[in-house]
């Protein structure tokens, strides 16, 4: 059954925009009203009365007899509690049919989501009189889908070139230090007094693999893949941006850099990790793998489980250890975009990932 079965203009001419959705009074006809209840003609913009403000989005007129029977219809048991109505209604299955010559992407946040349900009911028991009533179900925002991309790429990439792709896509990981590297330099440090001021990751993207790429990502994310967890630099990171959430977290970065002409191409990600490396210097914590993803928000740090985990060897642990790799991040997930970038053993030597260190030594 085809839930939205509203007029032919939510449906096969539905089209997205950034613009607000307003909802005016109107009558059982579908004639606009004024304050006074009186019907204006479609042109009056002026006097038309505002029910309801909207933020962009999808509203659709759904089938009102499966609605009728489905809930206001449904037998008691069904309505008895929270758990009893969740078990019942299960919630809605949205599909969406791709058009030959043309593309559309779009991110719904479902967790936004409600059913508005408007129907009308006896005022009292053995009343004639009708009275307007609503109910709303609010949907959790908990989704499956069913994503299936059919590219190919290395399970392993190497050092030559990082692969990342959101969806059911790639993502890498790196080791910043073998043991031995990181007692040498906590050796440096602690001998010469260094004050690390930062540490960073500058991420070169393959250009010439790119070059017919029309979206690229606007935003890369590291993270703990051992613990699944931030690293310590989110959390110390308390820039936030109110009226594009997308661009806080600015200090630890990650965000694109972009020619100024022509295409505007991707050029380099940097990410910030200064704490994290300072905490494996000063304060012995694990040195851990960190991943490396695409994600669509940098403030949604939620997690997607694997259909498949898959065991990651730890190099960081005595030979042999290992660990079981089951989440990777829902902001990875929900990004349809990815990229290649160079490694650190790119041909191009200066477009090679390396991990920068700046630090003040005292004076001799």
């Amino acid at each position: 059954l085809q839930l939205n079965d509203g007029p032919p203009n939510q449906n096969e001419a539905f089209y997205l925009n950034n613009l607000e959705t307003i909802l005016y009074k109107m009558d059982a006809a579908g004639n606009y009203l004024n304050s006074a209840g009186q019907i204006i003609d479609n042109s009056d913009i002026g006097n038309r009365v505002i029910l309801e403000r909207y933020t962009p989005g999808m509203w659709l007129d759904l089938n009102k007899t499966f609605f009728q029977n489905k809930i206001l219809n449904a037998s008691s048991d069904k309505l008895l509690n929270n758990n009893a109505f969740k078990e019942y209604f299960r919630g809605l299955y949205f599909q969406v049919e791709g058009i030959s010559d043309q593309t559309c992407m779009a991110m719904l946040d479902f967790s936004k989501a409600k059913i508005n349900i408007r129907y009308k009911a006896d005022a009292s028991t053995g009343s004639t009189s009708r009275v307007r009533k609503s109910i709303v179900l609010n949907l959790t925002g908990t989704t499956v889908n069913f994503l299936e991309n059919s590219f190919a790429l290395p399970t392993e990439s190497g050092e030559d070139r990082l692969y990342l792709k959101g969806g059911q896509g790639a993502f890498s990981y790196i080791d910043l230090f073998n043991k031995t590297e990181l007692e040498d330099l906590r050796a440096k440090v602690a001998t010469n007094k260094w004050l690390i001021n930062e540490a960073n990751l500058t991420f070169y993207v393959d250009k010439p693999t790119m070059q017919n790429v029309t979206y690229e990502p606007q935003r890369i994310y590291l993270y703990d893949m051992k613990n699944n967890k931030v690293l310590a630099d989110y959390n110390y990171d308390g820039t936030t941006n109110s009226y594009y959430p997308k661009m806080s977290k600015l200090v630890i970065g990650g965000l694109v850099e972009r020619e100024t002409s022509g295409d505007k191409k991707a050029i380099k990600y940097k990410l910030r990790l200064t704490q994290y490396v300072n905490n494996l210097i000063k304060k012995d914590s694990s040195n851990v793998r960190v991943g490396l993803v695409v994600t669509e928000d940098i403030n949604n740090v939620k997690s997607a489980y694997f259909k498949n985990p898959f065991v990651m060897s730890d190099p960081m642990s005595p030979a042999g250890a290992s660990y079981n790799v089951k989440f990777l991040p829902v902001a990875s997930v929900i990004n349809p975009l990815g990229t290649v970038l160079h490694g650190t053993n790119s041909a191009d030597v200066d477009k090679r990932l390396k991990l920068e260190i700046y630090y003040t030594k005292p004076k001799e």
